[in-house]
């Protein structure tokens, strides 16, 4: 019954051009067998179409790579909802868990801190990338594209207080390269906000 089902799932997709009904058949499947090949490969298939249920394929298999401890596989599928997903801060909130994957469970503090950043660029408000981008900078020798980022985001945070602790951490980033006239100008602009 379920390869009748994956058959099922794949002509929809494939010959009836029904991307929505495919997902749910192959989301039937998991339902039964969380572990189906042929259902989280057709589900990966439309992950990385362009279709408009794309982000919703890799939503379906999340789960899947959680249990599995497939967490390089999970990254993935992250970022592949982190481009089909429009609104900024759900994009934010993505990165921040694929940031999270990359440092504790991949050992990969340069994607961790890479990851953190681009999540933090996309919403300069986000004070749980800010505190990622801070904790992963150091492990992943990045405190100059810290400060380079800091530099960026600071001035488009909209939240004073978020844009206070970025101008504080880009003052304490200048100060520890010796760079003190830097470090001055971001201290200043604390100062200003509070």
């Amino acid at each position: 019954r379920i390869c009748r089902m994956v058959r099922l799932g794949r002509i929809r997709v494939q010959r009836l051009e029904d991307a929505p009904g495919g997902l749910q058949v192959f989301r039937e499947v998991l339902e039964r067998d969380p572990q189906h090949p042929a259902a989280i490969t057709a589900l990966e298939e439309i992950a990385r179409s362009d279709s408009s249920v794309r982000g919703d394929a890799a939503a379906a298999l999340e789960p899947v790579f959680t249990q599995n401890g497939e967490h390089l596989r999970l990254v993935e599928v992250l970022e592949l909802r982190v481009s089909a997903t429009a609104a900024p801060e759900q994009r934010a909130e993505l990165l921040r868990r694929m940031a999270e994957l990359y440092a504790r469970q991949l050992a990969a503090p340069e994607q961790a801190f890479i990851t953190a950043a681009r999540a933090l660029r996309e919403v300069p408000d986000d004070a749980a990338a800010l505190e990622l981008c801070l904790a992963y900078a150091a492990a992943a020798d990045a405190e100059d594209a810290l400060a380079d980022l800091l530099e960026e985001v600071a001035g488009r945070a909209q939240n004073p207080e978020i844009r206070a602790a970025e101008y504080r951490a880009l003052g304490e980033v200048k100060e520890r390269h010796g760079d003190a006239a830097a470090a001055v100008d971001a201290f200043t602009a604390v100062l200003a906000i509070v």
